[in-house]
């Protein structure tokens, strides 16, 4: 029987911030017209060529306009191939996971104190401030090895590396050495992001044969407004 110390939970709120559909607003004249608007992409580049600089902080240049948490149709409800999961229900969810012990981190591709702050006053409507706070955060930001990104998918690619290298896989294939202590045999994965569902389907559709519970290593919940 599983131990709930081989279980981790993680919750991704990113496609609230780095989303195709969503604009970044200039807050620094040496980029153009304070408030005018860029595309996520101009940010991911513009991150991408100074995060090595000291010092530098991406929010000190551009902020992001949220976006709303997707909103289904009861037809789509009825026919989406996810598990979906209320946001309203959130608390709760994390209660539960929590009364039982298990590790639990928010997941984001930049951890920035202002971009934790932004996404707590998107949640705080469902969730109490002292949760929020204690559950840690862990950043899946690696530098690629290409000099500009082009893709609005290069957030969702990042995150599928990272959410792999935390699960055990079959001894006779791990190889991989990971930065973290434990790995973990099954993840709850609560994210609003439907193209990193994909991803994971796609990944564990080809690679059942290294991991003890096949396709269900990864158990996803898409979170949505209702």
């Amino acid at each position: 029987m599983i131990k709930d110390s081989e279980l981790l939970v993680l919750f991704d709120f990113d496609t609230l911030i780095y989303n195709k559909n969503n604009v970044w607003r200039v807050v620094h004249p040496s980029l153009g017209r304070v408030g005018g608007a860029v595309d996520v992409l101009v940010v991911l580049n513009f991150f991408l060529q100074n995060f090595e600089k000291p010092r530098f902080d991406l929010l000190e240049y551009y902020i992001p306009s949220i976006s709303d948490f997707p909103v289904f149709s009861v037809k789509e409800i009825q026919n989406t191939e996810w598990n979906l999961f209320p946001i309203g229900k959130l608390q709760e969810g994390i209660l539960q996971h929590k009364i039982r012990g298990r590790k639990m981190y928010f997941i984001t591709l930049l951890k920035n104190p202002k971009i934790q702050e932004i996404l707590f006053h998107k949640l705080s409507h469902v969730l109490e401030e002292n949760l929020f706070w204690q559950i840690p955060w862990k950043e899946y930001w690696v530098k690629p090895s290409i000099n500009q990104i082009k893709s609005y998918e290069f957030p969702q690619f990042l995150k599928l590396i990272f959410i792999k290298k935390l699960i055990k896989r079959l001894n006779r294939y791990e190889k991989e050495q990971l930065d973290f202590e434990v790995k973990y045999k099954r993840i709850f994965y609560y994210t609003t992001d439907i193209e990193i569902l994909h991803l994971l389907r796609q990944y564990f559709f080809e690679h059942l044969e290294e991991y003890e519970f096949k396709h269900k290593t990864v158990i996803s919940y898409l979170i949505t407004k209702t």
